[in-house]
């Protein structure tokens, strides 16, 4: 009895102490959508109070007991440039910097929109100026294999996806809304070369065809 009251409690400050941190999707050179509510969230320990801040704007939240956080920030307009998102709770802060306020768009498909850039005509001449993948029947809040946000340069472009290079339609979707809104573009490409229809379909779309009853009973 006496041990398993031992393990009870060792079991439960551990949970208590986990460090402040943020989901993978939230890293230096990231895009936050303009015009909407800018959501946070991540982890912390239980009870303390966690600040954030980008510009002029701070909101708090204070982490629950199971260790997780989230909260709005205001929405912006984009412009201003490259901010500082600071996140805050007691003596530990996360500092990310080169944030920008803009577009952020899903580029989502197959092979055709997992095509890359190294395969468009003068593909050299356009990335001068300027992957891992994880499976989950249920969504989730952070990614553990999630290339991270980067700028958009030669390098970036050709390198990222262990060299198989950035989405074409993605990168000239992107240049081209960028002309048109003069804004900042964030891309963020979940292209699956060779996929069915099903893997990207929500949990209750297979609960509403009999025919797909099977799938839905196996998620």
């Amino acid at each position: 009895m006496a041990f398993a009251l031992v393990a009870f409690l060792l079991v439960s400050t551990g949970a208590m102490a986990e460090a402040l941190r943020l989901p993978a999707i939230f890293s230096d050179h990231a895009v936050l959508q303009q015009k909407a509510p800018i959501a946070i969230w991540g982890w912390g320990e239980a009870g303390q109070t966690v600040s954030v801040s980008i510009a002029d704007k701070q909101e708090e939240a204070i982490v629950g007991d199971d260790g997780r956080w989230s909260l709005e920030l205001p929405a912006m307009t984009a412009g201003g440039g490259a901010l500082t998102l600071t996140v805050t709770s007691g003596d530990a802060t996360i500092a990310l910097n080169d944030i920008l306020i803009g577009e952020v768009w899903l580029a989502s498909g197959q092979s055709n929109m997992q095509w890359s850039i190294k395969l468009s005509d003068n593909w050299e001449a356009e990335v001068a100026q300027c992957v891992y993948r994880e499976v989950s029947t249920t969504p989730l809040d952070d990614l553990r294999k999630l290339t991270p946000w980067a700028a958009c340069t030669p390098e970036s472009m050709v390198n990222c996806y262990d060299g198989a290079g950035f989405s074409a339609v993605s990168y000239y979707y992107a240049k081209y809304l960028q002309a048109e809104l003069g804004v900042p573009v964030g891309v963020i490409n979940t292209s699956w070369g060779g996929t069915r229809i099903e893997p990207w379909t929500p949990p209750v779309g297979f609960a509403q065809v009999p025919a797909l009853s099977d799938i839905d009973a196996q998620v």
